[in-house]
């Protein structure tokens, strides 16, 4: 009898360290968020089938980036550890403490009512406010944003779940922080941040398999011998599944909210070009075409390079392309927004500052900001024929904008009056629904 033998307790060894990685969090030691969708979807379904009720609550660390910069990673990283054990001492034995993020924490309740969810988590944010790590002879804190959603027996998903938690810990985050908000369905602020979460999905799928469309509203000479050559405003729209399309302003509140413009903005220079390109657009072209560029892509080289090299690739005539910037962006980012301008006029292209006029110091930059045209804020325009004051001021960014070589656009010009007093100002360009609604690019190029 020959018996061979292999002791494999090393293998079971990794295996279950494998096993315990790919469920936990290595600085913690908490489980991740892999495990928590796990444990969640556990929950859901036997508050289903028991008829009770629990809560998730996101919990965000309010300028945790502020501990990193000024007291460096390592402090920033005992800290977080710290902060791990202390919520795992305040919640009861059924209850689960997860990691979800740089500095996020996930608290999954057991067995308690929407009241009770939220009171528990105001105690937290009394110990996370308190607590404190030592540092040297200094001690490091931080307080907390924390958003509260109830998980109702047999109502909720998982995803959905989750959505909420973020929805409530994004609101607590904009009240000021060191806040707990409890997700309530009825709640306009939260339904409409809830709404926008869902777009960003629906943003980021496009953004990935190229789902966007290009649409454009023409900007016309205001007098048809001025010599002007009229312009396409590049205009981005998100199909839904239905064949509708995603309100504008929803996208637009999104991209902003949680930080994709910069990818959105890429997306736009690189297939507005492509789309030139293919139908060999030359320097001689019926239109200028107007891109517009949001401020988190001011200033950024990624951005200016992109451009470069996409101007480059396309061969697109740079006399055709003009950016568009609002006044406040380019006023929060004046610096940026400057060396920004500069760059794309020097390659050839201009420069339009939208929304002209908004703002309670439009006239003090103006001289700082090195742009061609002045696109004048659409509540001005709206109206201004029966109303003397937004006349007056529409008049007067006519003849200062000239008086400084500037080209002026009047926009949301919606009646024939409104038109024809706009004309006797000397305004440059229209832009608005009497001349023409947005539609599909490929409708200005037909085959």
């Amino acid at each position: 009898l020959l018996l061979a033998g292999e002791d494999i307790t090393e293998s079971h060894q990794l295996a279950d360290r494998l096993a315990h990685l790919s469920a936990h969090d290595e600085l913690t030691g908490l489980v991740n968020r892999v495990e928590l969708t796990r444990r969640l979807e556990q929950q859901i379904e036997l508050g289903a089938e028991r008829n009770l009720d629990h809560a998730l609550c996101l919990l965000d660390i309010d300028q945790f980036r502020v501990i990193n910069d000024t007291r460096g990673h390592v402090i920033g990283d005992r800290y977080l550890a710290a902060l791990a054990r202390k919520l795992g001492s305040l919640l009861g034995p059924s209850d689960l403490v997860a990691r979800v993020g740089g500095d996020e924490f996930a608290l999954l309740l057991n067995r308690v009512n929407a009241e009770s969810a939220r009171a528990l988590a105001e105690r937290i944010r009394l110990a996370v406010e308190i607590f404190r790590v030592q540092s040297g002879g200094d001690s490091v804190g931080a307080t907390a944003s924390i958003g509260v959603a109830p998980i109702r027996c047999g109502s909720s998903n998982v995803a959905e779940v989750m959505t909420r938690a973020d929805a409530a810990c994004l609101r607590a985050r904009q009240a000021g922080g060191n806040t707990v908000f409890l997700f309530n369905e009825d709640d306009l602020n939260v339904e409409r941040h809830y709404d926008e979460m869902n777009w960003v999905s629906q943003i980021r799928t496009a953004l990935d398999g190229d789902l966007f469309e290009l649409f454009a509203q023409e900007i016309q000479p205001a007098k048809s011998d001025a010599g002007l050559r009229p312009s396409l405003e590049l205009l981005l729209r998100v199909r839904k599944g239905d064949g509708s399309y995603v309100p504008n302003s929803d996208v637009l509140s999104a991209v902003a909210e949680f930080q994709l413009a910069q990818r959105v903005d890429h997306w736009v220079v690189e297939n507005a070009f492509r789309f030139l390109a293919k139908r060999e657009v030359t320097a001689d072209h019926a239109f200028g075409f107007s891109l517009n560029v949001s401020g988190q892509s001011l200033g950024q080289p990624a951005f200016i390079n992109h451009v470069l090299d996409q101007l480059r690739r396309y061969h697109i005539p740079p006399e055709l392309i003009c950016f568009e910037v609002t006044e406040t962006a380019a006023i929060t980012n004046i610096e940026t927004a400057v060396e920004f301008f500069n760059t794309m006029r020097r390659l050839g292209c201009r420069i339009a500052l939208d929304d002209f006029g908004s703002g309670l110091s439009s006239y003090a930059y103006l001289k700082q900001i090195p742009a061609d045209l002045l696109k004048i804020d659409g509540s001005l325009i709206r109206g201004m024929e029966q109303d003397d004051l937004k006349f007056a001021i529409v008049d007067s960014i006519i003849r200062l904008a000239h008086r400084i070589d500037k080209k002026v656009v009047a926009e949301h010009v919606e009646n024939e009056l409104c038109r024809s007093r706009l004309q006797e100002l000397g305004v440059d360009y229209l832009q608005g629904h009497l001349l023409g609604e947005a539609r599909s690019l490929y409708s200005f190029f037909p085959d």
